[in-house]
């Protein structure tokens, strides 16, 4: 004698695919892809992760946020946010960081934390 099973609307399974879905992408959004490629100095005491958004300054002191470059990527720094995590390569001379740093704070950007290797 076979059992009857309980029928399943195709629509659920459709509803619940939709919400899987959705819950990926936003999920996926949450963090944007590092523009480029620094390498951050060595920290030498306690460093507690920042949930400050980072911009970046690169060894030629250009200054870097999402995938935008020098004054556009300070212009939508300020617009998003007014205080921000800057991570600058190791390499980068101190007067570039410094002059990139003040166009920074030019901007109304509070430097809240600087980002370093762990």
């Amino acid at each position: 004698m076979k059992t009857k099973r309980a029928k399943i609307d195709p629509m659920i399974t459709m509803i619940n695919v939709v919400f899987l879905l959705i819950a990926f992408f936003m999920v996926g959004q949450l963090q944007q892809p590092i523009p480029i490629s620094v390498t951050l100095p060595i920290s030498k005491g306690l460093n507690e992760t920042s949930l400050l958004e980072p911009i970046f300054i690169d060894e030629t002191g250009k200054i870097y946020f999402h995938d935008l470059v020098d004054g556009d990527a300070i212009k939508l720094a300020a617009k998003k946010h007014t205080e921000m995590q800057i991570h600058a390569d190791e390499n980068a001379p101190a007067n570039l960081v410094i002059a990139a740093w003040k166009r920074i704070l030019d901007a109304g950007i509070v430097i809240g934390d600087i980002g370093v290797q762990k």
